[in-house]
């Protein structure tokens, strides 16, 4: 079969991802049960699917070698879990990671309470957003065959550049919500605070689920 990817290195063929394929059908499907479950995040879905796949391997001293049946494992339910933590983030307000808590903060800045209501009132908006996802799914496929090589080549960009970068996008995003400067001020602040944090070794994720959830649980 005819290699997939860029240039550069070994590539695999059709036939060696569907051979796959039970893996990654068993790691989504992990992936996805433990994205339903608040707080439990991807770390923990690849952990456990990549466990279960080595338990119910032939050759389980070959993991940890990077073998493709240990990253499909791994990265197949890192996947999943995404879309799993839609559910209840759609379903009760209550985002299972903090991608959802992301985008539960973006609906509800345009006035989208997630609940019953989401699937009646606001049905359309919540169905297309739905297929959306599967949507993006199906491009994130054809990116991650053919394009994850040259995107991998951004790891080789010197930190010098890329900060700057990141830092000049957050503050022009956080600038363009309300365009107001006090906004772009608070961001600096903030950045600034949860690095500090994050060199203490405190965790991100919680921080910013209670951020976004604080209003709603007072």
């Amino acid at each position: 079969a005819k290699g997939i990817g860029g240039a550069g290195g070994p590539r695999m063929s059709f036939r060696e991802l569907f051979a796959l394929r039970y893996t990654f059908l068993r790691s989504s499907i992990i992936g996805t049960i433990i994205g339903i479950i608040p707080g439990a995040g991807s770390a923990i879905a690849c952990w456990i699917s990549y466990a279960y796949a080595k338990q119910r391997s032939k050759e389980p001293e070959k993991y940890g070698t990077g073998i493709p049946e240990g990253v499909a494992a791994a990265e197949a339910a890192n996947n999943a879990v995404e879309g799993g933590s839609m559910v209840p983030m759609l379903t009760l307000s209550i985002p299972g990671n903090d991608t959802a808590a992301v985008m539960l903060g973006a609906l509800m800045i345009h006035g989208l309470a997630p609940g019953p209501e989401l699937f009646d009132k606001y049905a359309l908006i919540t169905y297309t957003y739905i297929m959306a996802v599967i949507f993006c799914n199906l491009i994130m496929l054809a990116i991650g065959l053919y394009a994850s090589r040259l995107f991998a080549r951004l790891a080789d960009t010197p930190i010098v550049i890329l900060a700057p970068i990141m830092l000049i996008v957050t503050i022009i995003g956080s600038f363009a919500t309300r365009q107001y400067v006090f906004d772009a001020w608070i961001t600096v602040l903030f950045g600034t605070a949860f690095t500090l944090l994050s060199l203490a070794k405190y965790p991100m994720p919680p921080i910013l689920l209670g951020i976004i959830l604080g209003p709603i649980a007072e």
